[in-house]
């Protein structure tokens, strides 16, 4: 898959070649099957684009592939700042695998790119599944992460996963599927996959080489049904006339300059489990209290806002805006209470909240 490269006019200086090739090699699942080498810009603080496609190839009989990259298309030649590459390949079942690296200065290995039929479905209050891969012999190191969405009104509604860092090849935890959470709105959940492994020892002396992320998106949708109504539903709440918080439209609403978000029961409630949708937020924690019938409050629980499955944020006119989170926040008054208050540092906006 070698490509000519045509170099009008370049000054060199040192031991910099720009003929030298840095190969790309991995592996997909099946022979014949297409693979794509992208590039991109790779500006700081930011993700790397646009893309533009470089090359298109196929695979051998073993599934494998080859690219070759000259030195001098590994990087802005004015400035050395590297270029990202990516690798990417879709299958018939419409499942699609990419590996990004963010820069290269030598030979690349992706690892391999299979084929994925998940089968997602609902067992036992948890989300079923094929995983994608496990750890091949000889490696040393294997995180493998699934991650949940479910969309309704085509409004993402909320996100989870099953494992992060803690995997090393081994049995993957459930995520389980509260149908509080996941059968409030309806609308359906995929599921996504990425995986990074690695050779050597983990220790300050030792040898680790880490390969490049992959990612992995499927296209079918395991549909979900309305079986749950939040208590809280059309309750009113602080500083609205009418509460978009538990209206159930799943709009932004905007909580900027709020010091909490309140939802006043319209009867009594021991709460028990609070779903906040779409937060947008600058604090890193959460504190929930129930409002008690003399105006008192009954602290519930501290909790941190977790960002792992988070996208990348982005600037508003004053300043940093994180991306939307949503977070579950299992509460035990003990007894009923008229009202309940989350209170948080920076609230920016929010989709809605459900208090069962």
């Amino acid at each position: 898959m070698k490509r000519a490269l045509v170099i009008a006019v370049f000054v060199f200086t040192g031991c910099f070649n720009p003929d030298d090739i840095f190969p790309i090699n991995g592996r997909v699942g099946g022979a014949e099957q297409v693979v794509m080498l992208s590039r991109a810009p790779n500006p700081p603080m930011a993700e790397c684009g646009p893309w533009s496609v470089l090359e298109r190839g196929r695979s051998d009989a073993d599934g494998g592939y080859t690219f070759e990259v000259f030195r001098a298309e590994s990087m802005r030649l004015t400035n050395g700042e590297p270029y990202c590459f990516r690798v990417n390949t879709s299958y018939g079942s419409g499942t699609s695998v990419s590996a990004t690296v963010e820069a290269i200065f030598g030979e690349v290995q992706v690892p391999p790119m299979p084929d994925w039929t998940p089968g997602l479905q609902l067992d036992g209050g948890v989300f079923a599944f094929a995983p994608y891969r496990t750890r091949d012999p000889g490696v040393d190191f294997f995180v493998l992460q699934h991650v949940i969405e479910v969309k309704a009104f085509t409004r993402v509604i909320w996100r989870a996963a099953d494992s992060s860092l803690a995997t090393l090849g081994g049995a993957l935890p459930p995520i389980p599927a509260d149908p509080r959470i996941y059968e409030e709105f309806g609308g359906s959940a995929t599921i996504r996959a990425s995986y990074t492994e690695g050779e050597g020892q983990l220790s300050p002396i030792g040898e680790f080489v880490v390969r490049p992320r992959v990612e992995v998106a499927t296209r079918g949708s395991l549909p979900l049904g309305i079986t749950h109504v939040a208590p809280s539903k059309g309750a009113p709440c602080d500083f609205f006339s009418h509460c978009p918080l538990t209206d159930g439209s799943l709009y932004d609403e905007s909580l900027e300059g709020q010091p909490w978000m309140q939802v006043n029961f319209k009867a009594p409630l021991a709460p028990s489990l609070v779903v906040i949708r779409g937060l947008v937020v600058h604090g890193p924690s959460l504190d929930v209290s129930g409002v008690q019938f003399d105006g008192g409050l009954l602290p519930l629980g501290t909790f941190a806002v977790t960002r792992e499955l988070d996208g990348p944020g982005s600037l508003g006119v004053n300043g940093y805006v994180p991306a939307p989170t949503f977070v579950a926040l299992p509460v035990d008054a003990g007894e009923p209470v008229a009202s309940l208050r989350v209170t948080a540092e920076g609230l920016v906006q929010v989709d809605e909240v459900s208090i069962y």
